[in-house]
Order: C-alpha cells, then sequence, then structure tokens
C-alpha cells in the first residue's frame, strides 16, 4: 500500500473536516449583550417611551380643551338666542301696542314689557319681560265695560267684573291678559276662570269694548343666574311665576346695560344700568321711565363644566376684558370666555 495516498475513508467522503476552533472562540460566539449595552438599550427605552407618553398627554390635554371651549361656544350662542328671542317680543301687545299711547297698562312699573335688577356687590343682573301670546288669542263674545269701581260705597270697593270669550281653554286663572281692538287696548290681571268666563279686579279699568275684541295671554319671563343641582352655575328661567327651568349650565354672570333714548327720537342716547333707568319709576310715579329703553346689551360669562377635568385646562389664572374693565378670573384651572350682543327692541318704546 502506498503511504503517500490519503486515507480511503477521507477519500470516500469527498471532503476535509472542518478545522478545528477553540473553546474560547465557542464560548465567546455564544454570549449576550454586556451591562454596558443593556443600561444604554434601558435608557434609549426609557427616553423614547416618556416622548410617546408626553405626546399622549398633550394631544389628550388638547382635545380636552377644544372639546370643552366647543361646549362653551355652543352654550354662549343659545343662551344669546335665548336671551334675545324673548327681548324682541318684550311689549308685544299685538296691533294695540302699535300706538303706547292707546295702551293702558294697569300694572306695577316693574310688570310694563321689560323690567331688571342689578344684582347686589356685583352679582349677576335679572331681566324680566312680558308680551302677549299670539297662540292664546280668543274675542269676546259680547260687549264688555271693563270698569270694576263701585263708586257708590265709600270708601270705593272693587265689584267683580266677567268677560266672556269664545274659548276660555287657555286660561287657567291669576293670570295677566292684554285686550283691545287695535285703537285702544287694556293690560290687566284675571282673578279667575269659570268656562268661558274671566274674571279681574282691576279698579283703574274703565274702557269698553265691542264682541269681537281681541283677548290675549300675557307671558311673564325672567332670566336669572343660580346654581344648579350639580353645583354649578346656570341660566335659569321662571314663566309667569313658575318653578325656575334651567336652561344653559356654565353661565357664570350675567351684566346688562340698557339704551336710554334721552330725547325722543328712537335711537339710544348712553347706555346705563337697570338702577339708573328704574330711579324715576320709583312708586310708580313714572311708570314711562322703561319705556325709553330702546335696546339692551347683554354680557355673559360662561366657563367650562363639562366634567372634573376641567379644573386643569388652563395653568393659572385667566385674565380677559369683561364690561370694559380687566378682570382676573378664579384660580381653578377653567377656561372662560365673554359673550356680548346689543339687542334692539321692536316693541317696546314710548
Amino acid at each position: 500500500m502506498n503511504p503517500q495516498l490519503p486515507n480511503h475513508r477521507h477519500r470516500s467522503s469527498g471532503r476535509f473536516p472542518p478545522p478545528s476552533r477553540s473553546r474560547r472562540q465557542t464560548r465567546r460566539a455564544q454570549g449576550g449583550f454586556t451591562l454596558v449595552e443593556l443600561m444604554v438599550a434601558l435608557v434609549l427605552s426609557v427616553l423614547l417611551l416618556a416622548g410617546v407618553l408626553q405626546v399622549y398627554m398633550t394631544s389628550s390635554s388638547n382635545y380636552r380643551a377644544q372639546e370643552a371651549a366647543a361646549v362653551m361656544m355652543e352654550n354662549g350662542r343659545t343662551a344669546i338666542e335665548l336671551l334675545s328671542r324673548d327681548l324682541r317680543l318684550a311689549s308685544y301687545w299685538r296691533c294695540v301696542g302699535l300706538d303706547p299711547a292707546n295702551l293702558s297698562n294697569h300694572l306695577p312699573s316693574d310688570q310694563r314689557g321689560l323690567f331688571a335688577t342689578n344684582g347686589a356687590n356685583n352679582a349677576p343682573d335679572t331681566i324680566r319681560t312680558l308680551y302677549a301670546l299670539d297662540e292664546t288669542q280668543v274675542t269676546l263674545q259680547a260687549d264688555v265695560e271693563l270698569t270694576g269701581l263701585d263708586t257708590v260705597a265709600i270708601p270705593p270697593t272693587v265689584t267683580p267684573n266677567d268677560i266672556t270669550v269664545s274659548d276660555g281653554s287657555n286660561f287657567v286663572g291669576n293670570e295677566v291678559i292684554v285686550v283691545g281692538d287695535c285703537a285702544k287696548g287694556d293690560i290687566f290681571p284675571i282673578t279667575g276662570v269659570n268656562g268661558n268666563t274671566l274674571s279681574h279686579n282691576c279698579l283703574t279699568c274703565v274702557e269698553s269694548y265691542g264682541a269681537g275684541a281681541a283677548l290675549l295671554v300675557v307671558e311673564d319671563t325672567q332670566f336669572f343666574i343660580a346654581d344648579n343641582d350639580r353645583g354649578q352655575p346656570a341660566l335659569f328661567r321662571s314663566i309667569n311665576g313658575g318653578a325656575a327651568e334651567e336652561l344653559i349650565e356654565g353661565v357664570e354672570d350675567m351684566q346688562l346695560f340698557f339704551g336710554e333714548d334721552t330725547d325722543s327720537d328712537g335711537f339710544a342716547n348712553r347706555y346705563v344700568t337697570a338702577e339708573v333707568i328704574d330711579a324715576p319709576c320709583v312708586d310708580n310715579t313714572n311708570p314711562g321711565c322703561w319705556l325709553r329703553v330702546t335696546s339692551v346689551r347683554i354680557s355673559l360669562l360662561l366657563r367650562t363644566t363639562l366634567d372634573a377635568d376641567d379644573d386643569n385646562i388652563t395653568l393659572g389664572p385667566q385674565t380677559f376684558n369683561y364690561n370694559g374693565a380687566t378682570v382676573t378670573a378664579a384660580d381653578d384651572g377653567r377656561l372662560r370666555r365673554v359673550f356680548t350682543t346689543v339687542i334692539a327692541l321692536r316693541n317696546h318704546r314710548v
């Protein structure tokens, strides 16, 4: 056998055996990350996670702020619309109101179509409107003399006078009504309803009306600010002395200024508070003082009131202009906005 020839086993396999590797090389090839590498990877992961969390928190905060602001804007517009609608109807007495000189209002000075009071110590103001409801219109079935004064008795006593109407279903008693024939009219309260018969005790009513004269119910609406059952300020409404109805949540303040026509040209010469307008009306000696008001400027202050998360929308006390003065709100984290509008009174005038 030739010793130079390769081993028969190697020749038959067709390949050479792989080179041997040292134990140290094998151990190194199977090793993991070092401690330094793990720490670097951990720090990078924490920084990345913190960045993602910050982006999420910022986006969530912006979303809540935008949502709260959108709700507040909608509430502000709705509140202005509700107030505007009633104010434009103030002193609407049907056709008899076209000439206020022919209208006899037998109500106190604070029930003559428009009246307001100033809140004490910068508290929210209150406003009241009265107007006739067209949908309650009925007609007199017979001639009627409204006078209820018995001039024979000394001192004079009130004799109830009944008014028969075509349909008494619109009346429930103790309401204010307006009756007129477009040439003259009277506004006074009724004391009771019996079918189609209305009773009243008006001492100063002296007009006479023929069959066919119109008679309508007067709606007396009062708007004011109060806390609701959640402890949030809101705009409320009361109709004809009934239970208060919550309209808009988040209305924190309502300040009113009235455009007074001092020279009878139909335009406001100055804007003053209700207290200034009402001063000449003391003891009802000048019931026409409120009739000089031709417009109303309303300023509403609204705040976010979606939920408890609204308490951290702002990062500090918010400063804004309200009624011509710079106001710094409470540091409660709530967003606030001012809504102001001027409403011309269509029917309320001298």
